[in-house]
């Protein structure tokens, strides 16, 4: 099959799950020797391989507010120039224009990573238009995908169509952590730490975790501090000042990390007191499901995909409820065997279940072929 893949602005890149979904299953998927396009932002610029896949960047606006959708409709009108058999969107928001290739015959296959118009930051104008992505994606793909069971039933209670979507996991790496010594450079030591990891946008709840931990400082058995990885979209973001502005009463004590190399962060999984993952909204987060392999405690919002994907293997606290996640931190410290268990079992979860990015490729590959 000859495949264009719309979806990740950049790839590679190093945070996001849909780059890192679109980089492994295609991966494998050109692997197997299909010939994949992926059309990303930033460009014009001369297409390169990256993992067996041609990567061409096409030319948007730069602004954020425009970016994604000069891109979506950039990304659609080339699936329509060229010479494809099959056009794959990842995510509802790249999806405006996806009637464009079907004009031309080309079979459009839809995958759901969120719900983007739930994020309680849009405005009316912008909430409407990412409705209609999510409407116009149902009406014109002839396949569709979800990340989760949850997700899919988000959509089948508002599209009857939805009850035709395939469920593809995300699948689990875990690289070679890095040693253990690169800890004190970040400030922390081991298991005296309570890890974030996530872009830095509202979304993620970043706010509520630094103020769960703000609010528990000086409490008798907290010890341990709160390390964040990740970055805005664009650096020195809004989100990002406003966070670091949020931690300063924190003393230090709250380590803005920035985005880390896969092995650093596999290490840091392995090296916190717990994960916590306060995020409001999710399709299957793969942060989650990879402390959970490390064998990490989780203490996640009680969101479905966190409820689908943690099962009885994290501690939950109500989303958005800063004072509910204090005390779930409060519990990690009062009951550290306890925690450790989580830990156990979450990785146990993990290990019995179907998190394989190979089977996620041979999954997809289907898809796409099929009629």
């Amino acid at each position: 099959m000859r495949i264009a893949v719309i979806g990740p602005l950049e790839l590679p890149k190093a945070q996001g799950g849909v780059t890192r979904h679109c980089e492994e299953i295609y991966a494998r998927v050109a692997a197997d020797g299909h010939d994949v396009t992926v059309l990303c932002a930033g460009g014009p610029s001369p297409a390169v391989v990256h993992r067996g896949m041609r990567v061409r960047r096409l030319r948007t606006a730069s602004s954020p507010g425009w970016e994604r959708l000069t891109y979506a409709f950039a990304a659609s009108w080339a699936a329509l120039r060229g010479k494809y058999d099959v056009v794959h969107y990842h995510s509802f928001a790249s999806s405006a224009f996806c009637m464009l290739p079907k004009l031309r015959g080309r079979r459009i296959v839809t995958t759901a990573h969120r719900i983007e118009w739930q994020d309680a930051k849009w405005g009316r104008i912008t909430r409407w238009f990412l409705r209609y992505c999510e409407w116009v994606a149902l009406r014109c793909s002839d396949a569709l995908v979800a990340v989760s069971q949850a997700l899919k039933d988000d959509l089948a209670a508002r599209h009857a169509r939805a009850a035709e979507i395939v469920v593809i996991s995300n699948g689990v790496t875990r690289p070679e952590p890095a040693d253990t010594a690169r800890l004190a450079p970040l400030g922390l030591r081991p298991h005296g730490y309570l890890l974030v990891v996530g872009r830095l946008v509202p979304e993620k709840g970043v706010d509520v975790a630094i103020d769960a931990f703000l609010g528990l400082l000086g409490s008798d058995g907290i010890d341990v501090d709160l390390a964040i990885v990740g970055g805005g979209r664009k650096a020195g973001s809004a989100t990002e000042v406003a966070l670091a502005r949020q931690a300063e009463p924190g003393g230090g004590r709250v380590h803005f990390l920035g985005v880390q190399e896969p092995d650093v962060v596999a290490m840091l999984y392995d090296n916190a007191a717990a994960l916590v993952a306060p995020s409001y909204q999710e399709g299957q987060p793969l942060v989650v499901a990879e402390a959970m392999r490390a064998g990490c405690c989780i203490i996640a919002s009680d969101i479905p995909a966190h409820l689908e994907l943690l099962g009885d293997t994290g501690r939950i606290f109500a989303c958005g409820d800063a004072g509910d996640l204090g005390r779930a931190m409060q519990w990690l410290r009062s009951h550290p065997d306890d925690a450790r268990a989580l830990g156990e079992r979450a990785a146990a979860r993990i290990a019995a279940g179907s998190y394989s990015w190979d089977e996620a490729a041979a999954a997809t590959e289907r898809v796409l072929a099929s009629d």
